[in-house]
C-alpha cells in the first residue's frame, strides 16, 4: 500500500519524491538532478546571522505568552461552564465547552508548531 502511494506521488510533477541515495553509489547525487549538489544538506542555522539567538529567545517568549493565554482562557471557559450549569443556562454551558476546546486546540498548535514547521521544511527539501 505504501509503495503504491509513493509510486503515485512520484508521477506528480511538483511533488516528485525521490528514494534516499545509497551510500555505495557515489554517482547517485549526480543522477538525482540537483542543480547545486553543495546545497543538498543545507540546514537553517540561527547563529549564522546577527541576533539569531535573540530571535529564538523572542520566539520562545511569544510561545510562553501564548500558552499562558491558553491556560487563562481554559480556566475562564471552565468557569463559564460551571456558572452555566449552576444557573441552568445552556448558552453559557455551550460557550464554555467551545472555549475549552479552542483553548486546548490553541495549546496543541503552540506545542506542535516546531514539529509542524520542521515537517513542512523536510517535505520541502524533497521537492525537485
Amino acid at each position: 500500500m505504501l509503495a503504491a502511494l509513493k509510486a503515485s506521488l512520484m508521477t506528480l510533477p511538483l511533488l516528485a519524491v525521490s528514494a534516499p541515495a545509497q551510500a555505495a553509489d557515489p554517482t547517485a547525487a549526480a543522477r538525482s538532478g540537483a542543480s547545486a549538489p553543495g546545497l543538498k544538506g543545507l540546514r537553517p542555522d540561527p547563529n549564522a546571522i546577527p541576533g539569531g539567538a535573540q530571535a529564538r529567545s523572542l520566539l520562545e517568549g511569544i510561545m510562553f505568552g501564548g500558552l499562558l493565554l491558553a491556560s487563562i482562557s481554559l480556566v475562564m471557559a471552565a468557569g463559564l461552564m460551571g456558572v452555566g450549569k449552576w444557573r441552568r443556562n445552556p448558552g453559557y454551558v455551550e460557550s464554555g465547552q467551545s472555549g475549552v476546546l479552542w483553548s486546548l486546540a490553541g495549546a496543541a498548535a503552540i506545542g506542535g508548531c516546531g514539529a509542524l514547521i520542521g515537517w513542512a521544511f523536510d517535505l520541502g527539501t524533497t521537492i525537485k
